[in-house]
């Protein structure tokens, strides 16, 4: 979420429409291979103590 609110921040300030665009494709990087291969690395380094905390916090904070 972080670095959604930067980068669009980021657009706004240099007035660029290009950035904006981008946002949307950042997003479904983000959500498709960004998040996926963090949440396997610590489902690996801390087991079943990472699950419950993935089942009990939403995913976009």
């Amino acid at each position: 979420m972080a670095l959604t609110l930067w980068y669009l921040g980021l657009g706004l300030l240099l007035n660029n429409a290009w950035i904006l665009l981008l946002v949307l494709p950042l997003l479904f990087l983000m959500d498709r291979w960004v998040i996926p291969r963090e949440e396997r690395h610590l489902e690996v380094k801390f087991g079943a103590e990472y699950l419950c905390y993935k089942a009990a916090v939403r995913r976009w904070l």
